[in-house]
């Protein structure tokens, strides 16, 4: 099978992570072709049809999780060069600008089928995707492999990401209170980027992860709707995680047994960090046996995608 994935240039997004995968474990010819963001419509068809036809390869399936990206491959399906486009829905929220919705919902219609991030299933997931509920299956956050586990934990709670709905001060007034150190790693602050080496190596000693969204607060934040990429990452590492039950991710967090969901207070937080911090062995073995049904090869298996 030859597949084509478009995406932008995020090194760990949905897209290039699945790449990364289909090249590395799979028999499928798989091309990437990365696009720079802010540029204008016109360049970016331009730069997609020409790099198609430089590769002189007619694909089965072009895969992107971004809605302009997916009327582009449309175009390609159009012209012969594709036979069928699978839309990843990763990013979605109804605060966002009006000429963003009116793209999403005509990228949903014309895609031959949808992947959800989170489950189609949950009630306001099945409501913003109305009447492409029908060709939609779920792929969440996937890894293309589990890091090697290491018992050696310290005395640290870590965030990953950046806090668009004011959450992380009630994570400083927790730690606090509890005794433990708190760790961030957010890209976009300079004092909080961290490489990719010193981040990883926070992610093998952390006790504890947490990702918190205010309730209700979906201005900034797409959390209600779509997959938390950080708790995915920190079950992949065998790191117990705190939340809360905005992000759908939460019942897996339930489910395995391999956290604590809180309220969104500091005494919830507090609650819940003495309870991954006592427990902490047994949650972050569970943490790992959740992790191990979200890599490509079992999830892909289990569902029989691709």
């Amino acid at each position: 099978m030859n597949i084509l994935i478009l995406s932008y240039t995020a090194p760990e997004s949905p897209p290039n992570e699945l790449c990364t995968y289909l090249r590395g474990s799979t028999g499928n010819q798989t091309d990437l072709i990365q696009c720079l963001p802010r540029k204008s419509p016109i360049i970016t068809i331009r730069k997609v049809y020409k790099e198609v036809k430089e590769l002189d390869i007619h694909y089965d399936l072009l895969i992107t999780s971004n809605p302009f990206l997916l009327l582009i491959g449309t175009y390609l399906r159009r012209k012969k060069l594709v036979d069928k486009v699978i839309y990843w829905r990763v990013d979605y929220y109804p605060a966002k600008d009006q000429i963003y919705q009116l793209t999403e919902k005509r990228a949903r219609l014309l895609a031959d089928e949808i992947w959800s991030i989170a489950d189609p299933d949950l009630p306001r997931i099945e409501a913003s995707l109305g009447t492409t509920r029908e060709k939609t299956i779920h792929v969440p956050y996937l890894s293309h492999n589990i890091p090697i586990f290491h018992e050696d934990r310290e005395n640290f709670m870590l965030w990953v990401g950046p806090d668009l709905d004011e959450s992380r001060p009630l994570c400083w007034e927790a730690s606090r209170k509890v005794g433990i150190n708190f760790e961030i790693h957010d890209s976009k602050v300079d004092k909080f980027n961290k490489t990719q080496e010193r981040l990883e190596e926070l992610l093998k000693r952390a006790k504890v992860g947490v990702s918190l969204y205010r309730p209700h607060y979906q201005k900034k934040s797409s959390s209600y709707y779509c997959d938390s990429p950080s708790i995915r990452k920190f079950l992949s590492y065998g790191v117990p995680v705190i939340t809360n039950d905005v992000p759908p991710t939460f019942s897996t967090i339930v489910e395995g047994n391999c956290g604590s969901v809180v309220q969104w207070s500091v005494g919830g937080l507090v609650e819940g960090l003495n309870y991954c911090l006592e427990n902490t062995d047994q949650l972050s073995q569970n943490a790992l046996k959740a992790a191990r049904k979200y890599t490509f090869h079992q999830w892909f298996s289990d569902h029989q995608i691709l």
